[in-house]
């Protein structure tokens, strides 16, 4: 709860004859007093933030329209004053709030100032209050006006600097343990790539050579010169006509077969055969 009479003189002043004024609230906040005050807001812990023990934002619920001064159907004096926030930081405070307020008197029927999250008066403890766990009690801060709170929220009608009604808030706090969130989450580090069994970039088995290397064959085939062996059936020839100048050589040699009858028929025979055998193998080599 937070309570706060804006200023005692002039709710007063929106109580008299002259003025005709009104005072209306809703959304959260309530005036005990309609001539003095306070008007007591409700505390809004959801938008509330404590950041130390010495240093945080109380957010109020509520919202203040005050009139005064019609002529016709317009209200000449016309303030309309919500979300509400009063911040602490040591010894210093601040009342903040969105307003609109009509400039009173207003002969050149301006247009009325409008702010959202001003800060409208400064505020000030003798000591720093403690914001720590536990029933905190704001009570008895002086609250001066800044220039924008003198100047457009009341429309001049103060000056800066002017102090007002002192302004209190009380709370019961509660410390909050919650579990750290970190920034990033740790897990099993997943590879960028699947690491599976090295394939050879080309398959390895038995060398094949590059050449099969085998009885080597001739580049052409010699053809039959002056001197190469002639035919078999041209050797078979020439042999029987060797032997038979064999046996005419013979013949002439040892005359009418004297060496064959001297030697036997068989014995000249084979003599003959093994010359022609001889002669044979000797062409064949």
């Amino acid at each position: 709860m937070s309570s706060w009479s804006i200023k005692e003189s002039y709710l007063n002043y929106l109580t008299m004859p002259i003025t005709r004024g009104e005072v209306i609230v809703s959304d959260g906040v309530t005036i005990a007093d309609k001539k003095k005050g306070p008007f007591e807001f409700t505390v809004d812990a959801g938008e509330s933030k404590i950041e130390s023990e010495s240093k945080g934002v109380f957010a109020l619920d509520g919202t203040i329209v005050i009139h005064g001064h019609k002529k016709g159907d317009k209200w000449e004096l016309d303030q309309n004053i919500s979300d509400v926030k009063i911040a602490v930081d040591g010894t210093s405070g601040e009342i903040i709030a969105d307003y609109s307020s009509v400039k009173y008197p207003n002969p050149n029927d301006e247009a009325p100032y409008t702010a959202d999250d001003e800060v409208i008066a400064n505020v000030t403890w003798d000591a720093a209050p403690s914001l720590a766990a536990g029933d905190v009690d704001l009570s008895g801060a002086k609250v001066t006006l800044t220039q924008k709170g003198a100047s457009e929220l009341f429309g001049g009608f103060y000056e800066v600097g002017q102090e007002m009604a002192p302004v209190g808030v009380k709370a019961s706090l509660e410390e909050k343990c919650t579990t750290p969130e970190p920034t990033s989450t740790t897990s099993s580090p997943e590879p960028t790539s699947t690491t599976s069994s090295p394939e050879p970039t080309s398959t390895t088995s038995s060398p094949e050579p590059t050449s099969t290397t085998s009885s080597p064959e001739p580049t052409s085939t010699p053809n039959s010169s002056s001197s190469s062996v002639k035919g078999s059936s041209d050797t078979d020839g020439g042999l029987k006509g060797m032997l038979d100048k064999l046996k005419e050589m013979l013949d002439k040699l040892f005359g009418n077969n004297g060496v064959i009858a001297a030697l036997g028929l068989g014995a000249a025979i084979a003599i003959i055969a093994g010359i022609a055998n001889h002669i044979n193998m000797t062409m064949h080599r």
